[in-house]
């Protein structure tokens, strides 16, 4: 022994508390110690468990260095509490020569426990069997703790040659030179000792000779190859050949050296241990229950060429980078070969587990069988499922994962996992899985959603027991009842069959001749005795039959709730969607009680489509809440209705402000619209729309552009895309307006207008949404009459079709009344927004934020105006805060606008106070990016400007075309006036110069732009006056 290795030894010793010790008392001790590793330990690698022929000492070291076969290198290790491979010690608890616990508290959880009976373990080992229930009962209170270390100490003493047999092998290592790094085996170079076995000693090496050049781990036995040794790492090697499977670590080369000693040549495998790679990665569930179905499945591969492994616990499942899961250690198998007899071919042997991992059977010495790797991977996928360390409660059953919570705060499972995990680990191997294939399979049947085969305790097991006891008489009942069960079941299913069948047909025959007579009497409204020579239209002769349908099939609700779903439907297609929704309204109500749930999905789909349209977002997502309920339902899924539902309900969550769900609505969308082949393009391309949208309300607006410009070009590749293409350009060339695009946007917009208006009434509900987004993004353009001209279109439009008390004409107002104060027709303005008010009120709808928005939009006109007293309680209105974008723009709105009031009344402290709420609403809500950050800046500058802080005005005017800039074009109205207000400040600061320059600049913008009584025209005016410009050759 070098004296390295004497201090590495002393050193170890001395922390342990142990002291020097003489020679013989080192090997009794070094003979008897055993290396069952607690879960805490990370116990992840051969060098973790036993110690045998070279000390306690070099089973520490080997710890540290954690080692194995089949595992990196020692310089990959880094730290000790992780399970690649890996084994800490400086962390846990230590008993020292008295067995009082160093560092552990009075109360003990269940993984302490299992550390607890470990330490009690390895004191018991080292010491005389006579003394050890007295010292167990001096230095352990807990009764249960005592039984149990005295039954795993007992079959530590009681197997395959107990301390003989070490002795032995001992004696050999005092003898035999130990292999070492350097030494040549075969054409294989040892590169150093990565860790220790139950059998052997494993070592990194590498293939030198001319043929190729490999990473190799090489297992052989330490010190003297005794013939019980020799024989059993024979035995070793002939199993691991015969196992041959992608996801067994394979056995390359065997031999013997020069000096007598056999040895295996095993893959060299680097990965991560299974439980540590699902929590680096972040693995969903079915990701970890797919890399456990491929454990089970290399189990049941051992298990059908008589091979248990004995020892699966994390460390021993390695998962390779590319996330295939590698079985390692077979060094400890039992060969159940059928023709054994001995008893070393039936018992144990030598105990060599891991208690957490370790079935009940294995704890207590009896004999282990397939059923004791089955619960091994039961342990496995509890510590998967719960990223907890399995701690089986006296009874060995382990806590049910629903109790748990995994890494990720997350229920670690639910009531089927809790079953499959039972079920695998089960205290009573005859009530476990028959096989790990049998355990693969249930996995595969939960994953696919299916149920599952396992059951659940219940007196159902011990009629089972009571037929295997008495087969013949049990069978003979069973069959006659089964035959007499399935023969009355069979006919009354039949039965009902046939009876429901009969229902439905009938009500389909009823329902079938009630609309074909409906629909001859309503074509019948359009004959010329009943018109004469006029004309009728479409939607007259919808009106004419839905009255008459109001008188009729009251006593027949199925075929007529059937009809009004389809007026319904008819009048969404002619852009009538109030009409509609009263329509489909009633078709609702009377499918609801009928317990009809396809039908009722349908007519819900439908109705939440409508009121989403209408801009009614509560209501539509209750009703899309009730169809999805009923789809998700088992059995009563329609794929393609649900992404539908899916995507309509994405699109009423964005325009309440919860962006969340509306994302996460449209991925699902998108991904069930993938499955449903028949309407694949549509559904996905629908998606997408509304991804793209909830995108452009979170204000990310880049990400909202990309998807869509994907999105319109996938669908123009596809020849069945449809109106889907016409409405993915609309959404596009609203990111691309949010995103400052204008010009792209408004040329997408046109195209659109001139396409579709080939085919759809201009004075449609389509049009009208086409004309106000093309109108938005003209004005932004600088080019407001022409957005006016939009506007108004859409406003006559909805009056001559009679909609003026829907939702659909306040906002036209608005929009409308909106853009005349924009061009400065305040009178015009005022009596738009007004009527948009008084519309609003009515609907007396507490949840709509149109009150908030008009009283604002009004307010800031009467205040432009000069009409101080009128606009006050308009503005000042407070705005409630639902966390949606557009109560927070409001918001900020009402917060500029009572800072302008306050400054045109020389209130200046207040108006300076009330800029300082909205900078920090600006900031703490969207970011001084946002381009309402301009009207921020311009308050603030307009301020400092009426304080004669000119210096300040004039860059925070800059600030503010800067930031305006990013949603308006140069010669837009707003950069229009902040040049106007930025030359009026620099001609106070005596810069006339530039002021005359960008006095000049705005001319031409201000004759094409702005009304005549516009106040920027008189601002105008008033500077070219003191500043000297002529105006008469070129009147505005």
């Amino acid at each position: 022994m070098t004296p390295g290795k004497v201090a590495r030894r002393s050193g170890a010793r001395k922390a342990r508390g142990q002291g020097p010790r003489q020679g013989t008392r080192r090997i009794r001790q070094t003979l008897r110690r055993r290396s069952i590793r607690s879960p805490s330990r990370g116990a992840a690698s051969t060098a973790a468990r036993t110690r045998t022929g070279r000390g306690a000492s070099r089973g520490a070291r080997n710890a540290r260095q954690a080692g194995r076969a089949a595992c990196g290198p020692p310089a990959r290790l880094r730290r000790a509490d992780t399970a690649d491979c890996r084994t800490g010690l400086a962390a846990e608890p230590r008993l020292g020569l008295t067995g009082r616990i160093v560092g552990r508290g009075v109360r003990m959880g269940a993984a302490d426990r299992w550390q607890h009976l470990q330490q009690l373990f390895d004191q018991l080992v080292a010491m005389d069997p006579s003394r050890r229930e007295a010292w167990l009962a001096e230095h352990e209170p807990d009764p249960d703790l005592r039984g149990e270390a005295l039954a795993l100490v007992g079959a530590h003493d009681s197997s395959e040659g107990g301390f003989t047999a070490r002795v032995g092998e001992l004696a050999g290592n005092a003898f035999e030179p130990a292999a070492r790094e350097g030494m040549r085996i075969g054409p294989y170079l040892l590169r150093g000792e990565i860790g220790s076995g139950g059998m052997g000693t494993v070592f990194l090496a590498e293939r030198i000779d001319a043929e190729y050049e490999q990473k190799v781990a090489i297992k052989l036995i330490r010190g003297v190859a005794t013939a019980d040794a020799s024989q059993r790492l024979r035995r070793e090697r002939q199993i691991l050949a015969d196992l041959t499977h992608p996801n067994i670590a394979r056995l390359l080369d065997g031999g013997t050296t020069e000096s007598g000693q056999p040895y295996l040549v095993m893959e060299y495998v680097e990965g991560t241990g299974i439980t540590q790679f699902a929590r680096e990665r972040k693995l969903a569930r079915a990701q970890r229950l797919r890399l456990l179905q491929q454990v089970a499945r290399a189990v049941q591969y051992a298990h059908q060429r008589l091979v248990v492994h004995r020892d699966l616990k994390p460390a021993n499942v390695l998962v390779r980078a590319d996330g295939t899961p590698v079985l390692l250690d077979f060094g400890i198998a039992k060969l159940l070969d059928v023709d054994a007899t001995g008893p070393h071919e039936t018992q144990t042997g030598l105990p060599w587990f891991t208690p957490a991992y370790a079935s009940p059977e294995q704890r207590i010495g009896r004999a282990v069988s397939t059923a004791s790797d089955i619960y091994g991977l039961g342990a496995l996928l509890h510590e998967l499922l719960s990223d907890e360390v399995p701690a089986p409660d006296r009874e060995g059953r382990l806590p049910p994962p629903t109790m748990l919570r995994n890494g990720a705060g997350e229920r670690a499972g639910d009531r089927e996992l809790d079953i499959i995990v039972g079920k695998a680990a089960h205290p009573d191997p005859d009530r476990r899985y028959a096989s790990a294939e049998a355990l693969a399979n249930d996995i595969e049947r939960y994953l696919r959603g299916r149920p599952i085969q396992a059951a659940p305790d219940s007196v159902g097991y011990r009629v089972r027991k009571f037929v295997r006891r008495n087969p013949f008489a049990s069978a003979a009942v069973v069959v006659a009842a089964v035959l007499c069960v399935a023969f009355v079941w069979r006919l009354a299913l039949e039965n009902e069959r046939a009876r429901l069948a009969e229902e439905r047909a009938q009500r389909e025959s009823v329902t079938s001749g009630r609309v074909v007579d409906y629909m001859v009497a309503l074509f019948d409204q359009a004959s010329p005795e009943k018109v004469g020579l006029r004309p009728i239209s479409a939607e007259e002769l919808v009106d004419a039959g839905l009255r008459d349908l109001g008188t009729q099939l009251d006593q027949q609700p199925q075929p007529k709730a059937r009809l009004l779903a389809a007026i319904s439907e008819i009048y969404a297609k002619l852009g009538r969607n109030e009409k509609g929704i009263d329509a489909m309204e009633q078709a609702v109500a009377l499918q609801r009680p009928l317990g009809d749930d396809a039908w009722l999905s349908r007519y819900l789909q439908l109705y939440g489509n409508m009121l989403n349209a209408s801009g009614r977002f509560p209501a539509a997502i209750a009703a899309l809440d009730e169809g999805i309920a009923l789809q998700d339902r088992e059995g009563a899924r329609d794929l393609q209705l649900l992404a539908e539902m899916l995507t309509t309900r994405s699109l009423a969550h964005s325009r309440s402000g919860d962006v969340e769900k509306a994302i996460a609505d449209a991925r699902r969308a998108a991904e069930l619209g993938q499955l449903s082949a028949a309407k694949s393009t549509t559904l996905v391309g629908e998606a997408n729309n509304a991804l793209s949208e909830a995108y452009l309300v979170s204000n990310d607006n880049a990400r909202a552009v990309a998807i869509a410009r994907d999105n319109v070009r996938e669908l123009e590749a596809r020849p069945d895309a449809g109106n889907t293409l016409f409405g993915a350009r609309e959404y596009l060339a609203a990111a691309l307006s949010a995103n400052g695009e204008l010009v792209e946007a408004e040329a997408l917009l046109r195209r659109q207008l001139v396409e579709r208006g080939k085919t759809v009434d201009p004075n449609s509900d389509w049009f009208i949404t086409l004309r106000n987004q093309l109108g938005a993004i003209v004005r932004n353009l600088g080019k407001p009459l022409e957005a006016v001209a939009l506007l108004r279109e859409n406003v006559e439009a909805m009056r001559a079709r009679g909609m003026t008390a829907t939702p659909s004409y306040m906002i036209a107002l608005n929009n409308l009344g909106s853009l005349e104060e924009h061009v400065g027709d305040y009178a015009a303005s005022e009596a738009l927004l007004r009527d948009a008010l008084r519309l609003a009120l009515a609907e007396d709808d507490p949840g709509s934020l149109r009150p908030d928005i008009y009283r604002q939009n009004l307010g800031r006109v009467l205040l432009l105006a000069g009409r101080y007293d009128e606009a006050l309680p308009l503005i000042e209105h407070e705005v409630a805060d639902d966390g949606s974008n557009d109560r927070r723009i409001t918001r900020l709105r009402r917060l500029v606008h009572l800072a302008e009031w306050n400054r045109m009344n020389r209130r200046l402290e207040s108006a300076a106070d009330f800029i300082e709420q909205a900078q920090r609403n600006l900031l703490g809500n969207f970011g001084a990016d946002h381009p309402r950050a301009g009207a921020v800046l311009r308050a603030r500058a307009l301020l400092e400007r009426d304080r004669g802080e000119l210096v300040d005005a004039e860059t925070h005017l800059r600030e503010a075309m800067v930031a305006t800039a990013r949603a308006a074009a140069p010669e837009s109205n707003p950069m229009v006036e902040l040049r106007l207000e930025l030359a009026d400040v620099l001609l106070r600061a005596g810069k006339r110069d530039e002021a005359r320059t960008l006095v000049e600049q705005t001319r031409a913008s201000l004759a094409a732009n702005f009304s005549p009584a516009a106040p920027a025209r008189a601002l105008h005016a008033k500077l070219a006056r003191e500043l000297g410009i002529a105006t008469t050759a070129r009147p505005l």
